[in-house]
């Protein structure tokens, strides 16, 4: 037996090489094996049979999991969807509302209430074809100046190298710039701009 020969996994029974296979009291577990095992693998005395216990049940818990996720799956196909109509708000399922006949293609679904559906409409022509812009009013600039203890370390590094320090460029600190903007709403249709909050 050589130093890098593969060695088989006691639970998966893959072979792997030594870099990629843990020791346990009483076998050995393939790195794919041993990634899946909870904290308690480092515990002093932790076992192969620990190891295989662990390992089945969390496959349980994942067919369990899958069990309700597919269950819930199935509730919601099962479900009508409840729509809300655009034009007079009502609640409904089906394809047309019972109220004032909109089809569902002009309606919003789930949980939208008809007060939440943002809109946008021209003050000038009512066309709701209306496109947001951002315009720049002005702009501020705040310099950050350097502090006292980086200006005595310059100072002291430019004594200690006889004055050669004082030939690198010397930092001036950090600017921030804000700008301000203003938002404005354009009609496609007609042309006309105003301001938006």
């Amino acid at each position: 037996m050589g130093l890098f020969d593969k060695k088989k996994c006691d639970i998966c029974g893959k072979e792997k090489g030594p870099l990629f296979t843990f020791k346990l009291e009483g076998g050995i577990v393939c790195d794919e094996c041993h990634d899946k095992l909870s904290k308690k693998k480092f515990l002093k005395g932790y076992s192969l049979d620990d190891a295989k216990k662990e390992l089945e049940n969390i496959s349980e818990e994942k067919e369990k999991l899958k069990a309700v996720v597919a269950e819930k799956k199935e509730k919601l196909s099962n479900e009508p969807i409840t729509r809300y109509c655009t034009k007079c708000g009502q609640k409904f399922s089906g394809n047309f509302c019972p109220n004032c006949g909109t089809p569902v293609n002009n309606t919003a679904t789930n949980n939208v209430t008809p007060a939440s559906i943002p809109s946008i409409a021209c003050p000038k022509c009512g066309s709701d074809n209306i496109s947001i812009q951002f315009e720049e009013v002005g702009s501020k600039t705040k310099k950050k100046k350097n502090s006292i203890v980086r200006s005595a370390a310059r100072g002291g590094a430019i004594v200690a190298t006889g004055g050669l320090w004082a030939l690198t460029p010397k930092h001036d600190g950090k600017e921030k710039t804000k700008n301000k903007l203003k938002k404005f709403a354009v009609c496609q249709n007609c042309g006309n701009s105003w301001k938006v909050k």
